[in-house]
């Protein structure tokens, strides 16, 4: 490594990051289709089932769907650019392997949503909590921050939730996602969440226009998958996105 060029040097560990990223995507897509099953199978949404869900990759998982290649390949790319994006930013710092697992659990979220329409609390709760701790170890935001982060995403999410049932007469947000809010609040504080909102709620009619190809959409669809795409990218290009909306 010595008499390695500092170029190469410095190209071998983003593309292991890289590579790392794609074979954890590709996990996590596993994941996410086997949770799916077992959910579809009429198991309870808990912590049991995420971790059985978890751990039967280990092993023959037959009576299970496995993941589909289109679902494979986008999460593998996703993962992979993501780490690759953390890595170029920060190098292999403790925040990196916390923020990279945070990534992790978002994918999951995101790709669990888009299956069976729920946000299971057994990993909404572990990301705000592993980011209030990331905030009190000071790999991140103040703890300061990150609480009122996690205070005022469930609040107005939750207010915004109950002003639409009042006058619509149904729901309309669910809990799930008042919780992920609160969660990513953890990561990146209360300043922020606005622009994850708008961000959010772009991404999710884009989506449906697409879907539906006509202006103006009808029905619902998961919007996990929105706003994690959204926190992720706030968390990691906050001024970018800024700027694009200005």
């Amino acid at each position: 490594m010595a008499d390695m060029p500092i170029a190469v040097q410095g190209v071998l560990p983003a593309l292991a990051v890289g590579v790392g990223g794609m074979l954890a995507g590709r996990a996590c897509a596993g994941v996410i289709s086997r949770y799916a099953s077992l959910v579809e199978k009429g198991r309870n949404v808990d912590r049991s089932t995420l971790h059985l869900a978890l751990f039967s990759g280990l092993g023959p998982s037959r009576h299970l769907a496995p993941a589909r290649p289109r679902s494979k390949l986008f999460c593998s790319l996703a993962m992979g650019a993501v780490l690759s994006a953390l890595h170029g930013q920060a190098g292999l710092v403790p925040a990196f392997w916390v923020l990279a697992l945070a990534a992790a659990m978002l994918l999951l979220l995101a790709g669990i949503d888009m299956r069976v329409s729920l946000l299971p609390d057994a990993l909404t709760l572990p990301l705000m909590w592993l980011g209030l701790l990331a905030a009190w170890a000071g790999l991140g935001i103040s703890l300061h921050d990150a609480f009122a982060g996690v205070v005022s995403g469930f609040l107005f999410l939750a207010a915004l939730a109950h002003g639409f049932r009042w006058l619509r007469g149904r729901q309309g947000i669910g809990g799930g996602d008042i919780k992920l809010l609160a969660a990513l609040g953890a990561w990146i504080g209360w300043q922020d969440l606005a622009w994850v909102l708008l961000t959010a709620s772009c991404l999710g009619i884009a989506y449906a226009m697409l879907r539906q190809r006509r202006l103006l959409p009808r029905g619902a669809y998961p919007f996990g998958p929105s706003l994690a795409l959204s926190g992720m990218a706030v968390f990691m290009q906050g001024t970018a996105v800024h700027s694009w909306f200005s």
